[in-house]
């Protein structure tokens, strides 16, 4: 939303639209990293996070050499 506003109506790209792949890409990694520390997420916007709309945790295990 932040960069539809601070978009031009030039058609010569400026910054915002030569970077808009990094924002994306960055706006998805931190958004996976959220999902993933067990944080859980309305997807279908009902106002109850059902049990299907859980991230599984995968258990984190120590392996030593």
């Amino acid at each position: 939303l932040a960069y539809m506003i601070l978009m031009k109506d030039d058609p010569e790209p400026d910054g915002f639209e030569r970077n808009m792949g990094l924002f994306a890409r960055q706006y998805g990694n931190e958004f996976d990293s959220l999902i993933s520390s067990g944080i859980d997420y309305d997807w279908d916007s009902s106002g109850v996070i059902e049990t299907d709309e859980k991230q599984i945790r995968a258990p984190r295990r120590i392996l030593r050499a």
